[in-house]
């Protein structure tokens, strides 16, 4: 798709509450499939908010008074429950001080968190199902991270099984990839080290669907497009997030391939093994997917985006919790879910009346 022309109106991004939901995720400690699926939510509400504002006020006007808006959107969904509401809920009182919202636009707030309670309902809640048969095993002794998420309706690519990876190689031969891995972390340079930490984005932090988010908005903000574009860029790009997870989710539980140091003993990973299985590389999909998106609407910015994708998923590689078959993978799949949100998406219609939602 060619990128989006930019006008000239006021485009400030100025973060639209994202600053809250980045520090919502990190302090409830929310995983990487849940934090996608809420960044993705959150990114489509604030879409149809500015879409509907834009309408009755014009746009101007709209990136004037809609930035309040989605902060009280940020503030009241931190105020709910984490199981019940991880979700914006759109009924936004403008308690924090925000502008006074009029009766249509209460009306259509209340239609986005009717759509959106919809969308959280679908998801599932990622828990409860037994750890894969195979050769995988949860450290730790904790419990594998949402198994089932892979079942997890997407919002748009339809039957994640069309981005299945490839089969990954027998147990018998990973030895081989996990003796690369061994080589690459007992040699790790500084300058290494610092990537794999850099890109780590473990649970605690804004994960990493908040990293490739926090990238989204860094470069739009220095963008030439107005602020109705960037909204829908951001959600584009968390759309093929949320959908590129669910695909990943499901291929790592459906071939069950250990970690590199489950392989070889003699590997000690530089942070923690994620508590779910290896392959395909999460942080691979996930930033190849947000990267081809970006990329697709700024293509000035394509090398950058590609090379800081390249990077997130090799510090994994260096950081010893996956292999390289993994990342290959991962740019494999991620790439494919991109093709096909960009492909999908109308820059001109909402987000919201675009998912493929029953």
């Amino acid at each position: 798709m060619a990128a989006i022309a930019p006008v000239h109106a006021d485009s400030r991004l100025d973060r639209c509450g994202w600053n809250a939901v980045f520090q919502f995720v990190a302090r409830n400690r929310l995983d990487p499939p849940l934090a996608s699926r809420l960044y993705a939510a959150f990114a489509i509400g604030s879409d149809a908010i500015y879409r509907h504002a834009a309408l009755k006020f014009g746009s101007e006007e709209a990136a004037r008074i809609v930035p309040d808006l989605f902060l009280g959107l940020a503030q009241e969904q931190t105020s709910r429950t984490l199981l019940w509401a991880p979700y914006p809920v759109l009924a936004v009182s403008c308690a924090t001080g925000g502008p006074e919202v009029e009766p249509d636009m209460l009306v259509v707030l209340k239609d986005v968190a009717r759509l959106l309670d919809g969308l959280w309902k679908r998801s599932g809640g990622g828990v409860g199902l037994p750890p894969p048969s195979g050769q995988w095993y949860p450290d730790r002794g904790s419990d594998p991270l949402r198994p089932d998420w892979g079942n997890v309706r997407p919002l748009l690519i339809g039957d994640p099984e069309k981005f299945q990876s490839k089969k990954p190689d027998a147990y018998g031969r990973l030895d081989r990839q996990a003796e690369l891995v061994w080589n690459a972390v007992s040699n790790l340079s500084p300058a290494e080290r610092a990537q794999v930490l850099y890109w780590a984005d473990g649970i605690g932090t804004f994960t990493p669907p908040g990293h490739w988010a926090q990238i989204a908005l860094d470069g739009l903000e220095a963008s030439d497009l107005d602020l109705g574009q960037k909204l829908f860029i951001v959600g584009a790009t968390m759309i093929a997030v949320n959908d590129a997870v669910i695909a990943c989710w499901r291929d790592k539980y459906t071939f069950g391939v250990p970690r590199p140091s489950q392989v070889y003993s003699k590997i000690e990973p530089v942070i923690p093994n994620p508590n779910f299985p290896s392959y395909p590389s999460g942080h691979s999909v996930i930033s190849t997917a947000a990267s081809h998106v970006l990329a697709s609407y700024l293509p000035k910015r394509a090398a950058t985006l590609e090379l800081m994708a390249q990077q997130a998923g090799r510090s994994r590689f260096l950081a010893g919790v996956h292999y390289l078959a993994d990342i290959e993978a991962g740019i494999v799949q991620g790439k494919g879910v991109a093709i096909e949100v960009v492909r999908k998406l109308d820059p001109e219609r909402s987000l919201i009346n675009q998912l493929e939602l029953p």
